[in-house]
């Protein structure tokens, strides 16, 4: 019988091509995954302007404009690098010292956001 393979042959050319065809989607979903990543987070790299607002402090990059509640943030403290701001548990704000244009300008950014969040707090309480 000519022409006909055996059945090792047509397994190991089923094997193959299912091989290459999960290759092809894990490809194509990981592309799928980093441009979602990268378009999603767009706003986290690049210049932050942080201000400090009467409702919260409010965040402004070239993709877009948050204001955080001050009654929502979790903790801020400094390092002898940077400034941290955490408005939840995983969110944070990172301020590298060098941003601030004396060491007094960061304690007195750094108690200001302090005296914000505990007086938020404070009368949240009390509703």
């Amino acid at each position: 019988m000519e022409g006909e393979h055996p059945l090792l042959a047509k397994a190991i050319g089923a094997g193959v091509v299912a091989t290459l065809s999960l290759g092809v989607v894990l490809a194509l979903t990981m592309a799928f995954l980093l441009a979602g990543t990268f378009f999603k987070n767009t706003g986290a790299l690049g210049e932050h302007e942080l201000e400090i607002k009467n409702e919260g402090l409010f965040e402004r990059t070239e993709a877009n404009e948050t204001l955080s509640r001050w009654s929502a943030f979790h903790k801020v403290f400094a390092t002898r690098r940077a400034l941290y701001i955490f408005v939840t548990d995983t969110t944070f704000h990172a301020i590298p010292r060098r941003f601030f244009s004396t060491p007094e300008h960061m304690r007195d950014f750094q108690s200001e956001i302090q005296r914000r969040v505990t007086e938020a707090k404070t009368s949240h309480l009390k509703r």
